[in-house]
């Protein structure tokens, strides 16, 4: 079941000179995709253009090889070296301090 969120409040504005072609481009695409006003549509579209962009720069994309190697390092970790058992101990005495 959709869990339903109060919208949030609109209090700040975005402004932007436009050519007269764009204008129309963007009212008819506007138009074509059902919207009531050219604002509402490039609110939209750019909401989901920038969603993309960032999802796209930010999360991480695996070979086949780097996911087998990272799933199994997951699920088969490497036993500790006396090295990060020294450093280990070290920092839970620091933290208790």
């Amino acid at each position: 079941m959709a869990t339903l969120t109060k919208p949030e409040p609109k209090t700040e504005r975005f402004e932007a000179r436009l050519t007269k072609s764009q204008k129309r481009l963007f009212t008819q695409a506007a138009s074509l995709e059902g919207f009531s006003n050219v604002s509402e549509y490039v609110v939209h579209t750019s909401v989901k253009s920038a969603q993309l962009i960032i999802q796209k720069n930010t999360a991480l994309s695996l070979t086949e090889r780097d996911r087998a190697i990272f799933f199994k390092a997951l699920q088969q970790p490497p036993k500790p070296t006396d090295y990060l058992r020294k450093s280990m101990k070290e920092y839970l005495e620091e933290k208790e301090r």
